[in-house]
């Protein structure tokens, strides 16, 4: 490894000019010796680099770290010019510190060691022999340079029928218009014993289209069924684990997809994704028992022999071709909405004064995908803006198959008798022509607004023209109940009086004792449901527990029951989702809250256990039993309950 460093020591030359001036106070060589000790002295920069591994397949991710013995002012490295044959995804620096002590002759030595790590994830993109090229790292003006490091790249095979394995991208379909969205899915089939899988999707790097964000619809009853993938944005994909059999045997398909809506008209080559694996590979061995049929699902389990072997399997590259919008016909209120829309308006109420809110409920439907969809253009429908101001519009919410907005109208004027019809134009695919979605004028009656006078509630209506008439008792209005103030008695009570009231002594002791008591008791329910997360976490490890004991007993389901119990226990400790937690998103968070790298460790091998004890789906798991499986994970969990409740 070459390292610079701006280490500096005394060269011959200063010593020649402390010889010429021999006349020199002693003090000054004193000082200049001091000052030259600590150039000396100074540690030179080290940055040492390290791979996951140096064998990869193509969309295959390997950990690359940089380790730099400094803990602060550290400028990071170009890495995305070193490693331009890789996908770069930065995973952020962090600190380490470790103390070593030494006692020699009863003299203790302490040392302290700080160093920072620079941690990417890289992800080839082309086979080959690559090369992670050297960088030059700095830190509080010292400069060092790392090693290059050479990476061989296999291409991932596609179809991989030997490995029992084939992934496919399937389109809905093959030809749709600028706007237009269409769903990319994914299917994984696999025919062996499989564990620690990592997908490459390269769909999520491509330009000019755009992939929005959708909330999967969870089925609690096929909840051990879902698998959680990772897209290269950080967003979690969910995916369905079916089960078929067929004239080979049993087959699992893990199925997950993506709306995909192209924003440029052209001939899209969608990128070929890759998930790698370990498979697992059983010894040939002669004269091996073999069960009913010669079908290996019947072999017997305890004369099973094997070892797992890294694999990968690439998909087809599916080609999508995209029509512009076209030019002719295109209304001048066209907002982008493709495809067949229906537009339905209703208002509530109908019967307002000048000012009240209206509130306007549109409903789109139509297309299968509405989640991006904008509403009308109401601010500039010039009817509507004339005789009513306009709430801003809000993003609007899809449900049963239709995405609804909600707007606020008030009428400015009492001349309003109706909410003029609206209308949505779009471009309609399949007649491949503009069309108009238009709703029905609403009537609505607006009344003018009377401003209410003091004397208008008094019931007070004269005027001084009535000065001179003769003064009659009023029998209307609130006027009509004035008396003076002979009508008053003296009802005067004192502090004498109330000292021999009960009732008196009662009202004044009572409220201070009720108002100290709901203040008790709104004190201890906030303090109860304040942060339901943190209630949720302080709970967590007794259902784990209570979890893992049903699964010690639950047999063949167990590697599904203790997964699913140490996603629920993970989520609630890191406020995380538990629906489909991999051990890619608890890692970083568990290191950060300071548990234990053999505990790390030994969670990603009880995550990868469970995992390919589903996903052998009865070809064959691992012979760990149910006690045993549900024993590794209770000792884990209490391991790590001593650290997480410590945080």
């Amino acid at each position: 490894m070459k390292v610079c460093s701006e280490s500096r020591r005394i060269g011959p030359s200063t010593a020649a000019v402390f010889r010429r001036r021999r006349g020199a106070a002693p003090w000054l060589v004193a000082v200049c010796l001091l000052a030259g000790a600590a150039l000396w002295s100074q540690e030179a920069l080290r940055a040492e680099v390290a791979i996951e591994s140096q064998d990869l397949f193509v969309g295959e991710p390997a950990v690359f770290q940089i380790t730099v013995n400094a803990s602060n002012d550290i400028a990071a490295p170009d890495i995305t010019a070193a490693a331009a044959d890789f996908t770069v995804e930065v995973l952020g620096p962090r600190s380490n510190s470790s103390t070593q002590v030494s006692i020699v002759n009863g003299q203790v030595t302490r040392s302290v060691r700080h160093e920072t790590i620079l941690a990417y994830r890289l992800t080839p993109r082309r086979a080959g022999l690559l090369q992670i090229a050297a960088m030059t790292v700095r830190a509080g003006g010292r400069e060092a340079i790392t090693q290059a490091i050479p990476v061989r790249v296999r291409p991932a095979d596609q179809g991989a029928a030997a490995e029992g394995m084939a992934l496919r991208m399937d389109l809905s379909r093959d030809t749709v218009t600028v706007g237009e969205p269409v769903t990319v899915t994914w299917t994984w089939s696999i025919s062996n014993e499989v564990r620690g899988f990592e997908f490459a999707l390269p769909l999520f790097e491509l330009p000019d289209v755009d992939l929005p964000k959708v909330e999967p619809v969870l089925d609690p009853q096929r909840r051990d069924r879902y698998v959680g993938i990772r897209a290269p944005d950080g967003r979690q994909l969910v995916a369905l684990q079916t089960a078929r059999r067929g004239p080979a045997g049993q087959t699992i398909d893990i199925v997950f997809s993506q709306v995909l809506i192209p924003r440029q008209p052209g001939q899209i080559t969608l990128p070929g994704s890759t998930v790698v694996c370990e498979v697992f590979a059983p010894n040939a061995t002669p004269g091996r028992r073999r069960g009913p049929f010669s079908n290996p699902l019947f072999d017997d389990p305890f004369m099973r022999q094997g070892s797992y072997r890294r694999a990968a399997v690439a998909s087809n590259a599916p080609v999508l071709t995209v029509k512009p919008l076209p030019e002719a016909g295109r209304p001048a209120d066209f907002a982008g909405h493709v495809g067949a829309y229906r537009l339905r308006v209703t208002a509530e109420p109908t019967e307002v004064n000048v000012g009240d809110p209206i509130t306007l409920t549109l409903e789109l439907s139509g297309p299968e995908f509405l989640e991006p969809v904008p509403g009308p253009d109401l601010e500039h429908h010039e009817d509507l803006a004339r005789d009513f101001r306009i709430s801003p519009p809000e993003p609007g919410l899809v449900e049963d198959g239709r995405k609804v907005f909600k707007r606020i109208l008030r009428a400015r004027h009492a001349d309003v008798t109706r909410i003029p019809a609206l209308r949505l134009p779009y471009f309609d695919t399949a007649a491949e022509a503009y069309r108009v979605a238009e709703s029905e004028p609403i009537p609505v009656t607006v009344r003018a607004v009377r401003v209410v006078t003091a004397m208008d509630a008094e019931g007070a209506t004269a005027t001084a023209s009535d000065a001179g008439r003769r003064l009659q008792a009023w029998s209307r209005g609130i006027a009509a109940n004035y008396e003076d103030l002979a009508a008053l008695t003296d009802q005067h009570v004192g502090p004498e009086a109330w000292l021999h009231s009960p009732l008196w002594a009662a009202s004044w002791a009572v409220p201070p004792l009720l108002w100290a008591l709901a203040l008790t008791g709104a004190t201890a329910h906030r303090r109860r449901h304040a942060d339901p997360a943190a209630r949720r976490a302080r709970q967590a490890g007794a259902q784990a527990r209570r979890a893992l004991r049903a699964a010690a007993a639950s047999g063949d389901a167990a590697p599904t029951r203790v997964l699913e119990a140490l996603r629920e226990y993970l989520g609630a400790k890191l406020r995380l989702s538990s629906g489909a937690l991999v051990f890619g998103d608890v890692e970083e968070p568990l290191r950060q809250r300071g548990v234990a790298a053999d505990d790390r460790q030994a969670l990603k091998a009880l995550f990868t256990a469970c995992e390919a004890g589903r996903y052998a789906a009865g070809l064959g798991a691992e012979t760990t039993s149910a006690a045993e499986l549900a024993a590794s994970a209770r000792r884990l969990l209490e391991s790590m309950e001593r650290t997480l409740n410590g945080c």
